[in-house]
Order: structure tokens, then C-alpha cells, then sequence
């Protein structure tokens, strides 16, 4: 529960300072990690014979518990980042004539 607290702030100060491209990365990439350990669990569990022993549903449960933390976590920093960046934004505007974008590449 504290690993997943953890990255649920990191999640939010990464999504506050870095670029949306590299968050949706770094958001996605645990999220990819997850699936394949779902996979792996459930060929596991197909095969015959297979016994997965009296800790197997609370390591199940473990699991989707922090799969869940991550998804409500980095949905609602993202949420809360854009609305904070849409906060901060709306009272600029562009110069007459100009886009309004930073000239410097």
C-alpha cells in the first residue's frame, strides 16, 4: 500500500513539471508491466494441475489493489494538472498580432 501511495505522488509532481507526451509514458509503462503479470498469472492458473495455494487470492488481490491505485492516481494527477495548467493560463493572452507562442524553439 505504500509502494503504491508513492508512485501515486510521484505521478503528480511528474505530471506537474514534465511534458504530456513523457507523463502518458510514464503513466502507461507500469500499466504495461501489470498486464503482463496478468498474463503470466493467468496461463499459470489455466494449466492443469495447477495449485495455487492459500496465499494466491490475497497475492490476486494485492496486486489489483495496486494496479487500481495507479489508475484512479495518474487519471485524477493528470486531471488535476490540466485544470491547474488551464487555471494558470487563462488570463494570458496573445499579443495583437502574434500566436502567443514562445518564439525560442
Amino acid at each position: 500500500m505504500l509502494v503504491g501511495t508513492v508512485l501515486v505522488l510521484l505521478f503528480y509532481v511528474m505530471a506537474a513539471v514534465i511534458s504530456w507526451r513523457l507523463y502518458g509514458v510514464l503513466f502507461l509503462l507500469p500499466q504495461l508491466l501489470f498486464s503482463l503479470l496478468w498474463l503470466q498469472h493467468c496461463h499459470a492458473s489455466s494449466q492443469p494441475g495447477h495449485d495455487g495455494g492459500p496465499g494466491e487470492g490475497l497475492g490476486v488481490l494485492m496486486v489489483m489493489a495496486a494496479q487500481a491505485m495507479l489508475i484512479v492516481g495518474g487519471l485524477l494527477a493528470g486531471v488535476a494538472v490540466a485544470a491547474g495548467r488551464g487555471v494558470a493560463g487563462a488570463g494570458i493572452e496573445p499579443p495583437p498580432g502574434g500566436t502567443g507562442e514562445d518564439p525560442t524553439p
